[in-house]
């Protein structure tokens, strides 16, 4: 499964698939090495996967036509299977099917891709051919995304009270008790490690200060103390 960014399971997926549709896998990698090989959304928000297809603005171009701009849905669509099978079929519509070297790199610019600077973009996708069609360029994977660790866990309070999260818009990771966020966070907070050692610690100072006061004002402590003994 090619995610987002994975370069080097795009180089795989491409070199496996594209003979299928009768393309030239270096020059369909030539393209998106010079178009969106960093995963990131173009021209706008409306460039999509790693030939920056316009599949929100135009019909035919996969399920995703009025879903806006700089979509991530429409985007890890783009880069998956689906999307890199639905941008390889434009690819044979535009008429680079058959065609190998030069030949497809030229078609993959001035009849699919269609820049605005269609002569640079034909000569920097020349410049990477030879590496894809040698084997000797290569991709990168994107670490994995370290895991939600509020998945699958329960946040149980001292009291034996459970939290869940709250399922409003909003209040995504926020506890709630009841239904009542406002009464859950209170709950969370009094319950929490972090509380009693603040109130320990504020305890603990308050009596530092009572104890520091009763020795300083200690023989004036007597003398009242002494007096009233003397008058009762």
């Amino acid at each position: 499964m090619v995610t987002v960014g994975d370069t080097a399971g795009l180089i795989q997926y491409v070199n496996e698939h594209a003979p299928e549709y009768g393309l030239d896998p270096a020059a369909v990698l030539s393209a998106a090495r010079v178009e969106g090989w960093s995963g990131r959304i173009g021209d706008g928000g409306l460039a999509y996967g790693p030939w920056q297809d316009h599949m929100t603005e135009f019909t035919g171009r996969g399920p995703w036509y009025g879903a806006g701009r700089n979509s991530n849905t429409v985007n890890t669509w783009a880069w998956s299977s689906d999307g890199i099978n639905q941008a390889m079929s434009e690819m044979v519509a535009a008429g680079v099917k058959g065609k190998t070297g030069l030949s497809a790199l030229y078609a993959m610019v001035y009849g699919y891709e269609r820049p605005q600077d269609k002569e640079n973009e034909y000569k920097l996708v020349q410049d990477w051919y030879n590496s894809f069609n040698n084997g000797s360029a290569v991709g990168t994977t994107p670490p994995a995304a370290p895991p939600d660790p509020n998945v699958g866990e329960e946040n149980v309070v001292a009291s034996g009270l459970t939290l869940v999260a709250g399922a409003g818009a909003g209040t995504e990771g926020v506890p709630s008790l009841f239904g009542n966020t406002d009464l859950g966070k209170a709950v969370a907070r009094v319950t929490s490690p972090g509380f009693w050692w603040a109130a320990g610690l504020f305890l603990l100072a308050g009596l530092l200060i009572l104890i520091g006061l009763l020795i300083y004002f200690r023989k004036d402590v007597e003398r009242v103390a002494g007096g009233a003994l003397a008058a009762a």
